[in-house]
């Protein structure tokens, strides 16, 4: 790596969650701080009602924004003009704080990942600020997953875009004109913090557990799954313990999850609803199976660990999921918004003697290919070399 000037990066987004994509990120930049400190200084810029989560778990400095934290740029309406007025007093407000902490001579970083943090360094951009906005993008990078307003942000402000995933790269690379901006760096999971929940086991086929995490909305696949139990012989259904981890009381999606629950009280098989849960690796850990039906996802953080905790894996090839998983070599790939693959997917886990074959195909293939100290080093790479 080339010697060059210290850079100041800075992280600023609206966070409301503390899911997968903010653990990587709170990951990413404290491994970042702790490796680079002499090429760069990495701190956070955040708005009041952030997770406390997210801040507690941050290792870097932290800058407070006391803004409101709940517009929602979804629900703008006719209201534009008090939408232009939120992103200029919010923009006005990150400026000061760059101008208060940058030294003379320092290179400055923005990094975001949210659309409504574009049209806050949007307007520092209008503002004549000196400094570059990087945007990490987690998504499958469509391009309906962007307005035009976002697009062409990303065309004519952005200096660089990092991918979550090939697949994310190519999507993208069909709107945004200049493709040498956009880079793929993936989503790591710090590996180290698993280790200690880390099992081996073979796959209980007497009473088989499999775990869902995430948000249970429609675009997640919940009710897929639920299908998929009940259309297994009655035999494989009792031998079935379902983990459901997720918000189930989200007045949005009230008439869904009432749909999945009645689908879960046809079942033989155990269902559990556990709410919202910050343990995830240890439910990991304590299942023989995590399944994730989505019909879009980034590069998901739960299937990351739970290949590398040995776990055998079924999911949808949505995003950059191809990338973690090869059918039948490093879990099993079902076809999106279809209950009969995922049924046939189940019945392998109790058929395929091979499953523990699998199960070790996976935790080798993150932990060569997917762990924080490899993604750290892409990223860092992407801002220390700004010509490149």
């Amino acid at each position: 790596m080339s010697k060059v000037n210290i850079t100041k990066l800075y992280y600023f987004d609206f966070i409301g969650t503390f899911g997968g994509a903010q653990q990587s990120t709170v990951a990413l930049l404290n491994k970042i701080d702790e490796k680079y400190q002499s090429l760069i200084k990495t701190s956070v810029i955040y708005v009041a009602g952030t997770n406390n989560q997210f801040i507690e778990n941050l290792k870097i400095p932290l800058h407070r924004i006391d803004m409101n934290n709940s517009f929602n740029i979804f629900k703008v309406g006719n209201k534009k003009f008090q939408a232009i007025l939120y992103f200029m007093s919010c923009g006005f407000k990150v400026k000061e704080i760059i101008k208060k902490d940058k030294h003379a001579n320092e290179r400055v970083v923005v990094l975001c990942n949210s659309s409504k943090a574009l049209y806050t360094l949007f307007f520092l951009k209008i503002l004549a600020l000196d400094f570059e906005i990087y945007f990490y993008s987690r998504g499958w990078g469509k391009k309906s997953g962007f307005n035009i307003v976002v697009r062409s942000i990303l065309n004519n402000c952005v200096s660089k875009i990092l991918c979550v995933s090939n697949q994310t790269k190519e999507n993208m690379s069909s709107y945004i004109k200049d493709d040498t901006k956009l880079f793929v760096t993936y989503t790591s999971v710090d590996l180290a913090q698993l280790d200690e929940f880390y099992i081996e086991k073979p796959v209980d086929t007497n009473c088989l557990k499999i775990l869902f995490a995430g948000a249970i909305i429609p675009m997640k696949g919940v009710k897929e799954l639920l299908e998929a139990i009940n259309q297994l012989d009655v035999n494989y259904q009792k031998r079935i313990e379902l983990l459901i981890a997720g918000i189930d009381d989200s007045p949005e999606v009230l008439n869904y999850v009432n749909e999945c629950k009645v689908i879960a009280q046809e079942t033989f098989s155990k269902v559990s609803w556990l709410g919202w849960r910050n343990d995830i690796p240890e439910l990991i850990s304590a299942v023989d199976v995590v399944c994730l039906p989505s019909y879009s996802e980034g590069l998901p953080r739960i299937i990351q660990e739970s290949m590398y905790m040995g776990k055998l894996v079924i999911s949808t090839p949505v995003g950059g999921v191809p990338s973690l998983i090869e059918d039948g070599v490093t879990g099993y790939l079902v076809q999106v918004g279809s209950s009969e693959s995922i049924k046939d997917a189940l019945e392998k886990c109790f058929k395929d003697r091979l499953v523990g074959n699998i199960s070790k195909n996976a935790r080798h293939h993150i932990n060569k290919n997917f762990n924080l100290d490899n993604q750290v080093k892409i990223v860092v790479d992407s801002i220390v070399h700004e010509n490149k």
